[in-house]
């Protein structure tokens, strides 16, 4: 079995990712969330929190009577988000970068209209 080369970009850029995972973890995990919405009929559970960035998070816990794999393809898959996405204007693989970790370019439409909207965002995702 041949080992994979990295370049230093590389390297550096699956260290964020992991840096970036090992802080979300901690985060989902860390007891401050506010419950905002319970659905108990869909058994859907809305959180909030403000990060140590300040930064507004959202979680969303539900039960899904759908294997993982399915689900997290659903979500990552253009034809799919489309669907249920309606800010989207673009969303496509973009490069790989190493074992598992790509990056995905999307683009938002424009949200509102002028004096108070915002025009559209585009954004390179790195997905780990």
């Amino acid at each position: 079995m041949e080992t994979q080369k990295y370049t230093e970009a590389q390297k550096t850029l699956v260290m964020k990712c992991q840096a970036k995972q090992k802080e979300w973890f901690e985060t989902k995990e860390n007891g401050k969330w506010e419950v905002s919405h319970v659905n108990e009929k869909h058994g859907l559970e809305i959180s909030n929190y403000f990060s140590t960035r300040g930064t507004p998070c959202i979680k969303a816990e539900a039960i899904v009577d759908f294997p993982t794999g399915l689900v997290y393809n659903i979500i990552n898959d253009p034809i799919y988000k489309k669907k249920y996405d309606g800010m989207m204007a673009e969303y496509y693989f973009h490069s790989k970068v190493a074992t598992n970790t790509f990056t995905i370019f999307t683009r938002t439409r424009q949200l509102g209209t002028w004096l108070v909207g915002l025009s559209s965002r585009a954004l390179l995702l790195t997905n780990y």
